[in-house]
């Protein structure tokens, strides 16, 4: 395996592992950690065939990918709110101008207390770091389009036989286990 993209932001992280399986390139990412007693210091990209690295730095390249960070209005539509209501009432802000605690509701914009204006998931990430509001997302399974499952490089899971150009579920032609891409892709990535 061959280490792609390493950024500190796991949303970025697997924007950039998703983007990379709708091309046909099997990625995954993994948490990098310091030290013995270290605390997460950033997430990892990697790929499954290390001859796909010069592909995948080029799709990697210009960036267009990755998803808009907080400054840039991620949370505007309601289909990128966070759903807050996941969180420990620990992470709970304070309203910046009157200290009241705030709920954790993502589409409050104003303190109910002192009536100022309020961004509650910005507030969670500047405190706690982005990394907070993962758990406030349905990760959505990465879509991936038959043909581009037919262009991974897949092996059998018993002998490791290459399954290109066969179906996407079968019999091994060499050890006769059955086999499903599908699920190979999926065990790959942990899902």
């Amino acid at each position: 395996m061959k280490v792609v993209w390493s950024h500190p932001d796991a949303l970025v992280a697997q924007a950039a592992r998703d983007h990379l399986i709708a091309h046909g390139i099997l990625a995954a990412v993994v948490t990098r950690t310091e030290g013995l007693h270290a605390g997460i210091t950033g997430y990892e990209v990697l790929l499954c065939f290390g001859r796909q690295a010069d592909a995948a730095q080029g799709l990697l390249a210009d960036g267009s990918w990755r998803p808009q960070s907080l400054g840039e209005g991620g949370w505007d539509h309601a289909d990128a709110a966070p759903d807050l209501s996941r969180l420990d009432a620990v992470f709970a802000p304070e309203c910046p101008g009157c200290l009241a605690p705030l709920p954790l509701d993502a589409t409050l914009e104003a303190c109910p207390a002192c009536g100022g204006p309020v961004d509650v998931a910005e507030l969670i990430a500047q405190i706690h770091g982005p990394e907070a509001l993962e758990a406030c997302y349905d990760e959505p399974e990465p879509t991936v389009a038959e043909p581009v499952v037919g262009g991974f490089h897949l092996l059998c899971p018993g002998c490791q036989y290459p399954l290109d150009g066969l179906a996407r579920a079968g019999v091994c032609p060499e050890c006769g286990r059955s086999f499903d891409k599908d699920q190979i892709v999926r065990d790959f990535l942990g899902r």
